[in-house]
């Protein structure tokens, strides 16, 4: 089962255990940088549940990472 969120979800989910430090933007590319989440649509991110091991399918490099929000 693959778990599909947006920008605005991870935020909820995510923003506490970095004591509410960083905006949603900024934590989408923490998420995106350490491969807790890839791009899979427009505001679709899919959650790697492995992690943190590298998604099983990881054909993507930092650069994607970084580009996948812009």
């Amino acid at each position: 089962m693959t778990d599909i969120i947006s920008q605005e979800q991870l935020w909820l989910s995510q923003a506490s255990f970095f004591n509410f430090e960083h905006n949603s933007t900024q934590l989408l590319q923490i998420a995106l940088d350490k491969g807790f989440v890839r791009k899979v649509g427009e505001d679709q991110y899919e959650v790697n549940r492995n992690y943190p091991e590298p998604f099983e399918d990881d054909n993507y490099d930092q650069q994607d990472r970084r580009r996948s929000i812009q």
